[in-house]
């Protein structure tokens, strides 16, 4: 079964390369003749094969030699157009075009090379295929491979192919149905187990009903190569070109991707990569109704793609940057409560990936975009609602992290010079939090007290009087309080541990705050959940810029 799908699925990409109008590469006709020849004979052999080890324990030697050939071909093809796929999924508007550098060529001669053995290999299956009938097995025990490709494709020249969990566990219960005694031990490569409601309806499956499954999902893949490849064909269509124009390409990728999803509905990356071809199709309409339609349908794919990989902060900032251009057309009702939503994207973002700049910078720039509405229209904040000024400083904030964790990159400075003003200088970020007294953070909740903290580049301190952070308070010399001076709070960057929002009965009413720190956890209470994302995210920031070994530029924005 796995040796039949591996080879469909090699001609399913053979197939495409030949037949596309713009193939993201080219193959020697004599080679690929040779091949397809190789192929078509093993399907048909396949057919009517009936393997000798079916009742045993062990898996088919023939078949696996088939299922090594066949993904070490499909890894030389892949491999070849890996990298020129990849890194563009990075879709950060204004600074995509900085890892362009990151694209590399590699030799063709290399690809005919390694696609030459992968052919010789396939030609010594046949000979043994052709010696093999029902009477004479030709069994070929730990032969050592003369072929060696590189793989780039996440599969490998043993046979092993990534499946979904519920598929996995499906095969993995045929092969002990009738024997108790047998037992599959799972290997941390295949991914993991299904759950046991899956256990469950899968035991009900034939044979037939997982070998479809397993053949929708290898054509599911194929179907998404074929439109990666088609997508990178689109991207480098010039003005000029007379082939099909980038629309029509980027409309033929989506076909694809919808068709990778029908066959195989558990493809993330079909969603991800489809809602990015969607959106190259929006940006080409404007400001359109059409644009709008496209953009919703970006959102509605980044959303399935995140579903299904909750792990992807690359979907997330993608998803946010989709909403924040989707803001940009839709009535002005309905601005707002989307640009809401993409706030809520990059910070899921960044928390799944603090020094991820891109997603960073952002959300900085989608904050300050909000602060100019609202001072353009006239708006006030309510009590649940956060001013102009507050959100100019929080867009501030995260702009300059960005910098910080890469100062090289001129869209960040440029953007930094625009908003360094707007940081409530020396200080990174100024405001109120209820905390206890110090060294008693278990006293009654009449105790606790809202007060000033100031944080920067060394840490976050309480102020004992507001006057004091018209100052520069320094952190570095952790000198103690003197004997006139009212104790406080002082936290230091390299003492923290994790940052964390907490519920705690404990606590006096309101938005929890948990610094655990190398000498045990700081509490301390935000003014609102709004606020307390907005600490929680600067403290992180300023940790990873000390992790990073960038304090010094952090320190060089808000104190030169």
């Amino acid at each position: 079964m796995a040796a039949y799908a591996a080879l469909v699925s090699l001609m399913n990409i053979i197939d495409a390369i030949e037949h596309h109008h713009s193939p993201p590469i080219s193959l020697k006709k004599l080679q690929i003749q040779s091949l397809t020849k190789s192929v078509t004979f093993l399907l048909e052999f396949l057919k009517s094969y009936k393997s000798p080890y079916s009742d045993s324990d062990e898996a088919d030697p023939l078949e696996m030699r088939i299922v090594d050939a066949a993904y070490a071909a499909e890894d030389v093809i892949e491999s070849r157009i890996a990298d020129k796929i990849q890194l563009r999924r990075y879709e950060a508007t204004k600074i995509r075009r900085f890892f362009n550098f990151f694209r590399c060529h590699k030799d063709p001669i290399k690809l005919y090379q390694d696609l030459q053995n992968v052919i010789k290999e396939m030609d010594r299956i046949k000979i043994v295929a052709m010696e093999t009938n029902t009477e004479k097995v030709v069994v070929l025990r730990d032969e050592q491979r003369t072929f060696n490709v590189s793989s780039t494709t996440g599969k490998n020249s043993c046979g092993k192919i990534v499946i979904s969990n519920h598929v996995l566990y499906g095969i993995m219960e045929k092969l002990v149905a009738d024997e108790p005694s047998r037992q599959v031990i799972p290997i941390v490569e295949m991914g993991g187990i299904a759950t046991n409601k899956d256990k469950e309806t899968i035991s009900e499956r034939s044979e037939e009903e997982l070998g479809l499954e397993l053949y929708q999902y290898l054509s599911g893949r194929s179907s998404l190569k074929f439109a990666l490849w088609m997508q990178e064909s689109a991207d480098n269509v010039s003005p000029e070109s007379s082939s099909p124009s980038k629309d029509a390409l980027l409309e033929e990728a989506c076909r694809k991707y919808e068709e990778a999803t029908r066959l195989c509905p558990t493809l993330n990356d079909a969603y991800y990569n489809w809602a990015i071809a969607i959106s190259d199709r929006a940006k080409m309409r404007g400001r359109t109704k059409e644009a709008e339609e496209f953009w919703k349908q970006a959102t509605k794919n980044y959303e399935k793609a995140v579903q299904l990989n909750w792990n992807s902060p690359q979907a997330l900032n993608n998803w946010g940057l989709a909403l924040q251009e989707l803001s940009a057309i839709v009535p002005a009702r309905e601005k707002q409560t989307i640009v809401k939503t993409a706030i809520g994207k990059f910070r899921a973002a960044i928390q799944l990936q603090f020094d991820f700049h891109r997603a960073i910078y952002n959300l900085g720039t989608v904050l300050y975009g909000l602060a100019e509405d609202i001072s353009r229209t006239g708006g006030h904040a309510t009590a649940k609602e956060v001013s102009p000024e507050e959100l100019y400083s929080q867009a501030a904030i995260y702009i300059a992290a960005a910098h910080a964790l890469k100062p090289n990159y001129s869209v960040y400075t440029s953007a930094l010079k625009l908003v360094r003003s707007m940081l409530p200088l020396p200080y990174l970020k100024v405001g109120y939090l209820t905390a206890p007294p110090v060294g008693n953070p278990v006293a009654p909740h009449s105790d606790w007290k809202n007060t000033q903290f100031v944080l920067n580049h060394e840490g976050l301190q309480q102020l004992s009087k507001p006057e004091d952070r018209y100052s520069s308070l320094s952190l570095s010399s952790r000198s103690v309080d003197s004997p006139t001076s009212k104790p406080v709070i002082r936290i230091y960057v390299a003492d923290i541990v994790s940052v964390s929002a907490c519920a705690d009965l404990t606590l006096p009413p309101g938005a929890g705050l948990c610094i655990d720190t190398t000498h045990g956890p700081v509490y301390l209470v935000a003014e609102s959940w709004e606020s307390l994302d907005g600490w929680l995210d600067a403290i992180r920031l300023v940790y990873t810029i000390f992790a990073r070994g960038k304090s010094d530029v952090l320190a060089g924005i808000i104190i030169a």
